[in-house]
């Protein structure tokens, strides 16, 4: 017996692939269940984004058990073979399904990966306005639905970078930031401020921020130096302003980024005047 306090779902009607929206939102529900509950099993052509409200919720994807927990998620891909879990606890979560051309790159373009458990708290304003979409059967309340869905994904996407968040590295940042100008600052100083091993300082940033701690100074000095030049500042001048106690060195870094000296890059300017 299958044991369902309250379910609400909705879904769309399968249409041709050609005439299916980006996202293409198939179905939605919202589910409270009791130890006992079985998950319909079979295979299931849309990809799956899952969230656990409140309890447990078990299952089995591909083989495979799952159990959800409450304000995590988990997303399965499209022909994933669900089944039955050993439900021994009660549970509520919501879902919904997406069988559009644009999911996939959207998941990998968010960095949201397949069964994955994610900590993410589900906006529950957006689902239900999600579930509310369905009530009308127009394409401007499907179109509608495209759009609170993307907001669910960006939502996910959000709640994953807060938890993943590295404060030591953000404190790092904020220094570079604040504090780029001053010519004795550099990444060594910086991560003994912080109480960081430099090395692994340098890993941590870029796994955060997609670039070098060295290389990310490098560049607020000089993009503020473009604009000491455009405004007539001599080398020197510009130099001392952006950090940089070594004028040669700075000439130097800049041509090697830009291809040409400060002094040509501003004469360049004023020409185009």
């Amino acid at each position: 017996m299958n044991f369902n306090l309250k379910v609400n779902s909705k879904r769309r009607m399968l249409v041709p692939v050609e005439q299916r929206l980006p996202l293409n939102v198939r179905s939605a529900g919202h589910a409270f269940i009791e130890p006992g509950w079985l998950h319909a099993a079979g295979v299931v052509d849309r990809y799956n984004i899952y969230w656990g409200i409140a309890g447990e919720s078990s299952y089995s994807v591909n083989g495979h058990y799952f159990t959800m927990h409450r304000d995590e998620l988990i997303i399965f891909p499209l022909n994933s073979r669900m089944g039955c879990g050993e439900q021994t606890t009660s549970g509520e979560y919501r879902w919904f399904t997406l069988d559009g051309a644009m999911a996939s790159e959207l998941f990998s373009q968010l960095k949201l990966n397949f069964f994955t458990p994610v900590i993410a708290r589900c906006p529950v304003h957006l689902h239900e306005k999600l579930l509310h979409s369905f009530d009308d059967l127009t394409a401007v309340a499907a179109l509608n639905a495209e759009f609170i869905a993307y907001e669910l994904l960006l939502s996910i996407k959000n709640s994953y970078d807060a938890n993943n968040r590295d404060d030591e590295i953000l404190i790092v940042k904020q220094i570079i930031d604040s504090e780029f100008t001053d010519c004795y600052l550099d990444i060594t100083a910086v991560a003994e401020r912080v109480g960081i091993d430099r090395t692994a300082l340098a890993r941590r940033f870029k796994a955060n921020n997609g670039i070098a701690p060295s290389k990310y100074l490098q560049s607020k000095r000089l993009m503020l130096a473009l604009r000491y030049l455009e405004s007539g500042c001599s080398t020197v001048t510009t130099a001392q302003q952006t950090g940089y106690n070594d004028a040669g060195y700075f000439a130097r870094s800049f041509k090697r980024n830009f291809g040409m000296s400060p002094q040509s890059w501003r004469e360049s300017i004023a020409n185009s005047v």
